[in-house]
């Protein structure tokens, strides 16, 4: 075990949470046995959504997606099949730019969402599930994701779901920071 990080994820989140967090990692090892964290949470409306200098947020194409994906300078962690496929089934891309680069995105899906392994989420109304978020690493810990998130919040209300719903894996230590 690192200790450091333990440490680290400690001063982040608490004990109980860092040793939870570390406890089932093993256990998934091990026995093969996911658990997740189920967020739901009522949006609200907010008057200065993503406040970041230098940052830029906007809802996503399919053609700016498939660029992004094919920018080999980047590892946007971003396919083309996976774009075409989610964008047909209507759901819908938020991004984060910095000097017109994408740094950071989150998709929100209102009827059936990808979860894992072939697993599917079907999103009852009037949620919307919200799935597939990432940041660069060279952008993390500047506060993108929840900025992109309250963009994506924002014109959630506006398209008429006023409820969020995100699943996590309880050792995605990252995630639950």
């Amino acid at each position: 075990m690192n200790f450091h990080a333990l440490i680290d994820d400690a001063c982040h989140m608490g004990w109980a949470r860092a040793l939870i967090a570390r406890a089932m990692m093993r256990l998934e090892r091990f026995f093969g046995l996911w658990v997740y964290c189920v967020n739901v949470r009522r949006l609200k409306a907010q008057e200065d959504a993503a406040p970041l200098p230098g940052i830029t947020f906007r809802k996503l194409d399919a053609a700016e997606l498939l660029e992004a994906a094919e920018n080999r300078d980047l590892d946007l962690d971003l396919d083309p099949k996976f774009i075409r496929e989610a964008t047909t089934r209507g759901d819908i891309a938020w991004g984060a730019f910095q000097h017109g680069q994408l740094v950071g995105y989150t998709w929100r899906a209102s009827s059936l969402a990808p979860f894992v392994d072939g697993v599917w989420v079907r999103v009852p109304v009037p949620f919307q599930y919200g799935y597939k978020s990432y940041t660069l690493p060279s952008h993390r810990g500047l506060g993108i994701y929840p900025a992109v998130g309250r963009v994506a919040d924002q014109q959630s209300l506006e398209l008429g779901y006023p409820v969020m719903l995100h699943l996590v894996d309880i050792s995605n230590i990252a995630s639950l920071r």
